[in-house]
């Protein structure tokens, strides 16, 4: 079987989590294993309503991230750091991708921006080098 790297992490995570022994006595969960405490760490989605300033919260675990490289605008991140900032940058919800607000009761422009709530003590990212464009491969090079 063919696999990219990110897939393969994946596989060691998972193979990994299924060796390592369950902390559930001493916290509650049964599938909580010391790699949980190494590599989840926790992100928050939050969508704010621009009529009415209505927020949406969510919570959601994760084992790694993965980062573009490729800025919307056709920039390259030349560091993880750049990666880092763009992925946690707000954009806006609007035209064919309008947010259904709860409160308004309909489709409304709307802010996105995800944030880091809780790191994991190691994080492990995913560099996402290519892109398919003008129906090829490109986007590759360097980064620090």
């Amino acid at each position: 079987r063919q696999e990219d790297s990110h897939e393969f992490m994946r596989c060691l995570f998972e193979a990994l989590n299924k060796v390592f022994p369950s902390l559930g006595d001493r916290i509650g969960s049964s599938r909580w294993t010391v790699f949980h405490v190494w590599f989840q760490g926790s992100l928050q989605s939050q969508i704010r309503c621009l009529s009415c300033s209505q927020e949406s919260n969510t919570l959601d675990p994760f084992l790694d991230l993965s980062l573009e490289l490729l800025s919307p605008r056709g920039g390259c991140c030349s560091s993880v750091n750049a990666a880092m900032a763009l992925f946690m940058q707000e954009e806006f919800l609007e035209g064919q991708n309008r947010y259904k607000c709860e409160r308004c009761s309909q489709l409304v422009r709307a802010r996105k921006q995800f944030t880091m709530r809780e790191a994991p003590r190691y994080l492990t990212v995913h560099l996402k080098r290519f892109s398919f464009a003008l129906g090829g491969l490109g986007g590759s090079g360097k980064i620090s």
